[in-house]
Protein backbone atom coordinates (compact mmCIF):
# COMPACT_ATOMS: atom_id res chain seq x y z
CA UNK A 1 0.00 0.00 0.00
CA UNK A 2 0.98 3.63 -0.61
CA UNK A 3 1.77 5.35 2.52
CA UNK A 4 -0.27 8.35 3.28
CA UNK A 5 1.08 11.76 3.01
CA UNK A 6 0.68 14.44 5.15
CA UNK A 7 -1.51 17.68 4.09
CA UNK A 8 -0.08 20.94 5.82
CA UNK A 9 -2.45 23.78 6.50
CA UNK A 10 -0.71 26.11 3.57
CA UNK A 11 0.98 24.21 1.20
CA UNK A 12 2.40 26.04 -1.37
CA UNK A 13 2.22 24.82 -4.64
CA UNK A 14 4.42 25.98 -7.42
CA UNK A 15 2.71 26.81 -10.71
CA UNK A 16 5.74 25.04 -12.95
CA UNK A 17 5.07 21.76 -10.83
CA UNK A 18 1.13 22.27 -11.23
CA UNK A 19 1.91 22.57 -15.03
CA UNK A 20 4.18 19.46 -14.98
CA UNK A 21 1.36 17.38 -13.52
CA UNK A 22 -0.95 18.64 -15.89
CA UNK A 23 1.46 17.77 -18.79
CA UNK A 24 2.51 14.54 -17.22
CA UNK A 25 -1.41 13.37 -17.21
CA UNK A 26 -1.87 14.10 -20.48
CA UNK A 27 0.39 11.57 -21.36
CA UNK A 28 3.57 14.30 -22.39
CA UNK A 29 7.37 12.99 -22.08
CA UNK A 30 8.74 16.30 -20.57
CA UNK A 31 11.12 18.69 -19.29
CA UNK A 32 10.56 21.59 -16.73
CA UNK A 33 12.34 24.77 -16.07
CA UNK A 34 14.21 23.97 -19.38
CA UNK A 35 17.48 26.25 -19.70
CA UNK A 36 17.89 27.11 -23.37
CA UNK A 37 22.01 28.25 -23.23
CA UNK A 38 23.13 30.69 -25.76
CA UNK A 39 26.55 29.81 -27.25
CA UNK A 40 28.52 32.88 -26.18
CA UNK A 41 29.93 33.13 -22.63
CA UNK A 42 27.79 35.85 -20.87
CA UNK A 43 24.53 36.36 -23.04
CA UNK A 44 21.25 35.41 -22.07
CA UNK A 45 19.36 32.53 -23.24
CA UNK A 46 15.87 31.55 -22.32
CA UNK A 47 13.92 29.47 -20.05
CA UNK A 48 10.91 27.12 -20.56
CA UNK A 49 8.87 26.34 -17.89
CA UNK A 50 7.54 22.96 -19.77
CA UNK A 51 9.24 21.79 -22.84
CA UNK A 52 7.06 18.62 -23.80
CA UNK A 53 6.71 16.02 -26.41
CA UNK A 54 3.74 14.01 -27.29
CA UNK A 55 3.03 10.73 -29.37
CA UNK A 56 -0.22 10.67 -31.66
CA UNK A 57 -0.95 6.81 -30.25
CA UNK A 58 -0.63 7.55 -26.86
CA UNK A 59 -3.55 5.81 -25.03
CA UNK A 60 -3.32 4.74 -21.06
CA UNK A 61 -5.02 1.89 -19.69
CA UNK A 62 -6.27 1.17 -23.20
CA UNK A 63 -5.75 -3.37 -21.99
CA UNK A 64 -8.60 -2.42 -19.20
CA UNK A 65 -11.37 -1.85 -21.41
CA UNK A 66 -11.67 2.00 -19.65
CA UNK A 67 -8.88 4.00 -21.31
CA UNK A 68 -8.24 7.46 -19.75
CA UNK A 69 -9.27 10.68 -22.19
CA UNK A 70 -7.22 13.57 -22.00
CA UNK A 71 -7.88 17.15 -22.60
CA UNK A 72 -9.42 18.25 -25.29
CA UNK A 73 -6.43 20.30 -26.21
CA UNK A 74 -4.27 17.04 -26.28
CA UNK A 75 -6.42 15.75 -29.50
CA UNK A 76 -4.20 14.18 -32.14
CA UNK A 77 -4.04 14.47 -35.48
CA UNK A 78 -1.79 11.86 -35.51
CA UNK A 79 1.10 13.91 -35.99
CA UNK A 80 3.66 13.87 -32.81
CA UNK A 81 3.20 16.89 -30.59
CA UNK A 82 6.29 19.37 -29.46
CA UNK A 83 5.01 21.97 -27.19
CA UNK A 84 6.70 25.11 -25.15
CA UNK A 85 4.83 25.85 -22.13
CA UNK A 86 4.83 29.02 -20.09
CA UNK A 87 2.89 28.97 -16.46
CA UNK A 88 1.55 32.38 -15.19
CA UNK A 89 0.85 31.80 -11.71
CA UNK A 90 -1.86 34.90 -11.05
CA UNK A 91 -1.47 36.71 -14.46
CA UNK A 92 -3.69 35.85 -17.76
CA UNK A 93 -2.07 33.23 -20.24
CA UNK A 94 0.94 34.71 -21.51
CA UNK A 95 3.83 33.28 -23.76
CA UNK A 96 7.51 34.51 -22.88
CA UNK A 97 8.53 37.56 -25.40
CA UNK A 98 11.90 35.92 -25.60
CA UNK A 99 10.48 32.91 -27.84
CA UNK A 100 8.78 35.13 -30.29
CA UNK A 101 11.81 37.65 -31.57
CA UNK A 102 13.52 36.41 -34.03
CA UNK A 103 16.47 37.87 -33.68
CA UNK A 104 17.73 36.13 -30.66
CA UNK A 105 17.06 32.39 -32.56
CA UNK A 106 15.88 30.76 -29.11
CA UNK A 107 12.88 29.06 -31.48
CA UNK A 108 16.27 27.93 -33.51
CA UNK A 109 18.32 26.41 -30.57
CA UNK A 110 15.26 24.95 -29.12
CA UNK A 111 14.54 22.89 -32.41
CA UNK A 112 17.89 22.06 -32.65
CA UNK A 113 17.90 20.81 -29.08
CA UNK A 114 14.66 18.73 -29.56
CA UNK A 115 16.82 17.13 -32.54
CA UNK A 116 13.20 16.14 -34.41
CA UNK A 117 14.06 18.19 -37.99
CA UNK A 118 17.25 17.61 -40.18
CA UNK A 119 19.63 20.74 -39.28
CA UNK A 120 18.83 22.27 -42.79
CA UNK A 121 15.27 22.67 -42.32
CA UNK A 122 15.59 24.32 -38.70
CA UNK A 123 16.01 28.09 -40.16
CA UNK A 124 12.65 27.62 -42.32
CA UNK A 125 10.61 26.27 -39.65
CA UNK A 126 11.90 28.59 -37.16
CA UNK A 127 10.77 31.55 -39.32
CA UNK A 128 7.12 30.16 -39.48
CA UNK A 129 7.17 29.50 -35.73
CA UNK A 130 7.94 33.40 -35.24
CA UNK A 131 4.83 33.94 -38.08
CA UNK A 132 2.47 31.67 -37.09
CA UNK A 133 3.24 30.76 -33.96
CA UNK A 134 3.19 27.65 -34.93
CA UNK A 135 4.25 24.71 -37.18
CA UNK A 136 2.93 21.69 -39.02
CA UNK A 137 4.25 18.75 -41.53
CA UNK A 138 3.40 15.14 -42.17
CA UNK A 139 5.17 14.35 -39.14
CA UNK A 140 5.50 16.71 -36.12
CA UNK A 141 2.91 19.80 -34.65
CA UNK A 142 5.11 22.57 -32.98
CA UNK A 143 2.87 24.57 -30.59
CA UNK A 144 2.85 27.45 -27.43
CA UNK A 145 0.82 26.91 -24.28
CA UNK A 146 0.18 29.20 -22.00
CA UNK A 147 -1.26 28.59 -18.94
CA UNK A 148 -2.14 31.19 -16.71
CA UNK A 149 -4.96 32.75 -14.25
CA UNK A 150 -7.13 33.25 -17.09
CA UNK A 151 -7.51 33.55 -20.83
CA UNK A 152 -5.79 36.51 -22.66
CA UNK A 153 -7.94 38.00 -25.78
CA UNK A 154 -4.61 39.55 -27.09
CA UNK A 155 -3.19 36.09 -27.41
CA UNK A 156 -3.12 34.95 -30.77
CA UNK A 157 -5.83 31.99 -31.44
CA UNK A 158 -2.87 30.28 -32.90
CA UNK A 159 -1.51 30.04 -28.60
CA UNK A 160 -3.21 27.33 -27.05
CA UNK A 161 -3.90 28.82 -23.44
CA UNK A 162 -5.16 26.90 -20.33
CA UNK A 163 -6.95 28.41 -17.33
CA UNK A 164 -5.14 27.22 -14.18
CA UNK A 165 -9.13 26.03 -13.11
CA UNK A 166 -9.57 23.93 -16.68
CA UNK A 167 -6.01 22.10 -15.76
CA UNK A 168 -6.99 21.76 -12.06
CA UNK A 169 -10.51 20.04 -12.86
CA UNK A 170 -8.69 17.61 -15.39
CA UNK A 171 -6.28 16.75 -12.33
CA UNK A 172 -9.06 16.16 -10.39
CA UNK A 173 -10.92 14.35 -12.51
CA UNK A 174 -8.22 12.18 -13.77
CA UNK A 175 -7.15 11.47 -9.92
CA UNK A 176 -10.83 10.81 -8.63
CA UNK A 177 -12.42 8.79 -11.78
CA UNK A 178 -9.52 6.87 -12.11
CA UNK A 179 -8.52 6.11 -8.37
CA UNK A 180 -7.88 2.45 -8.05
CA UNK A 181 -4.92 3.33 -10.80
CA UNK A 182 -3.41 5.71 -9.24
CA UNK A 183 -3.32 5.09 -5.57
CA UNK A 184 0.01 3.01 -6.29
CA UNK A 185 2.16 5.90 -6.85
CA UNK A 186 5.49 6.00 -3.78
CA UNK A 187 7.52 7.20 -6.62
CA UNK A 188 6.00 10.49 -7.71
CA UNK A 189 7.64 14.11 -6.61
CA UNK A 190 5.91 15.66 -3.71
CA UNK A 191 3.41 17.90 -5.65
CA UNK A 192 1.85 14.95 -7.22
CA UNK A 193 1.26 13.47 -3.78
CA UNK A 194 -0.06 16.11 -2.24
CA UNK A 195 -2.69 16.79 -5.65
CA UNK A 196 -3.53 13.71 -5.50
CA UNK A 197 -4.10 13.42 -1.60
CA UNK A 198 -6.36 16.71 -1.41
CA UNK A 199 -8.60 14.71 -4.48
CA UNK A 200 -9.97 12.55 -2.24
CA UNK A 201 -10.47 15.23 1.13
CA UNK A 202 -12.30 17.99 -1.41
CA UNK A 203 -14.76 18.19 -4.60
CA UNK A 204 -13.83 19.73 -7.63
CA UNK A 205 -14.78 23.81 -6.96
CA UNK A 206 -12.77 23.54 -3.50
CA UNK A 207 -9.50 21.43 -4.74
CA UNK A 208 -9.74 24.05 -7.90
CA UNK A 209 -9.91 26.76 -4.76
CA UNK A 210 -7.52 25.52 -2.45
CA UNK A 211 -4.82 24.94 -4.92
CA UNK A 212 -5.26 28.06 -6.99
CA UNK A 213 -4.44 30.20 -3.88
CA UNK A 214 -1.48 28.60 -2.57
CA UNK A 215 -0.14 28.26 -5.69
CA UNK A 216 3.30 30.52 -5.57
CA UNK A 217 5.73 31.48 -8.92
Amino acid sequence: MTEPIAIAKKPEFKSEKIAYWFFRLNGCLLLENFLVHHERRGREGTEIDILAVRFPHRNELLLTGEAMPDFPAFDSPGKIDIILGEAKTRQKCDINESWLNPERKNVERILYIVGALPPGQVNEVAAKIYSNLHYENSFYRFRLFAIGAETNSDLSKAITQITWADALSFIHERFSVFRKYKTQHRQWDLTGKKLFALTRKLGADKFINYVTTNMQD
